[in-house]
């Protein structure tokens, strides 16, 4: 029964307009790769930073093409369990996961041409995308964030 709770603990929460949070059920195998590739991201966007802010326009491109591409989840996944994760996640985190990763798109191919500033740019723009995640889908892992 600990066990559970304390895995139930960790799952993300789902906040409906206007409802109390839910909790999102996802089976162990996808919250596990779901929470591997979120701190693989937490990494990246630690490196990214440092990338960006010392001009290596090489090495920013390179790690924000992993975040665009994902990590591991699109890698670790069959195409059944995708389908699945998407089916079990709300259509507005899959609607923000999409634009994070656009996102990072985006800034690989503006560090490639150096452009550092909008990099940047865009990188507060993921930054803030991820702060607004966590306290909309999150509340529980992080509760200071909760609206």
């Amino acid at each position: 029964e600990q066990a559970q709770e304390n895995s139930a603990e960790q799952k993300p929460m789902v906040h409906e307009q206007g409802n109390a949070p839910m909790q999102l059920e996802l089976p162990d195998n996808l919250a596990g790769v779901l929470r591997q590739e979120m701190q693989l991201l937490e990494k990246g966007m630690g490196e990214l930073l440092g990338h960006i802010v010392a001009g290596r326009s090489g090495d920013a491109a390179a790690v924000a093409l992993k975040i665009e591409k994902s990590f591991v989840l699109k890698q670790a996944l069959t195409q059944e369990e995708l389908k699945q994760l998407v089916g079990l996640l709300p259509a507005e985190f899959i609607t923000m996961d999409r634009k994070f990763h656009s996102d990072a798109g985006a800034l690989a191919a503006a560090a490639e041409k150096g452009e550092f500033r909008t990099a940047m740019k865009l990188y507060t723009t993921m930054a803030e995308s991820c702060l607004a995640c966590h306290s909309q889908y999150a509340a529980q892992r992080f509760p200071k964030l909760a609206h």
